[in-house]
């Protein structure tokens, strides 16, 4: 329920019925609006608490972050940065251990920079027959697949010219 005071009851009285209404309604569903908005934030925010207190008494959680302290102490005490675990633990290379060529162990101390792969040279293949041209990098091509299936795999790459 509203209550108005003095002056600002007066006014209302005085407009006129369906503008009045209008106003209200305006007002109604702007508030409407706001107060879902508020609920869904209260409800997003006890979400979110919720998720805080679980992971506060998750046993896992604290280990890790003990480890972490211990870690960040040792490091402190031989005057060395965290970039040193990478090197130590070969976290820079992008593979993980387990992953990657050399089945599944990891490379030896010293061992090196790892290789990039090399890229494969273009090979651009022009048909004599319709003057279709195709380039690829890869045997797998679906329109080479059907040339070689129509005129034979030596016949194709015949037609093959190696670029850069």
């Amino acid at each position: 329920m509203l209550f108005f005071i003095g002056s600002v009851q007066d006014k209302i009285k005085s407009f006129p019925y369906n503008s009045f209404s209008k106003y209200y309604r305006v007002i109604i569903l702007k508030m409407s609006q706001k107060l879902k908005e508020l609920r869904a934030k209260e409800a997003k925010l006890a979400k979110l608490t919720e998720e805080l207190k679980a992971l506060e008494s998750d046993k896992e959680l604290k280990t890790d972050l003990k480890l972490r302290d211990e870690i960040e102490a040792l490091l402190k005490k031989h005057n060395r940065s965290p970039a040193i675990l990478a090197e130590l633990f070969d976290l820079k290379g992008g593979r993980g251990p387990g992953k990657g060529a050399g089945g599944g162990r990891g490379r030896a101390a010293g061992a090196g920079p790892v290789r990039k792969r090399r890229r494969r040279k273009l090979k651009v293949y022009t048909n004599p027959v319709t003057g279709e041209v195709v380039k690829t990098r890869g045997a797998n091509h679906k329109v080479l697949k059907t040339w070689k299936a129509e005129h034979g795999a030596e016949t194709v790459e015949s037609w093959a010219k190696t670029e850069e």
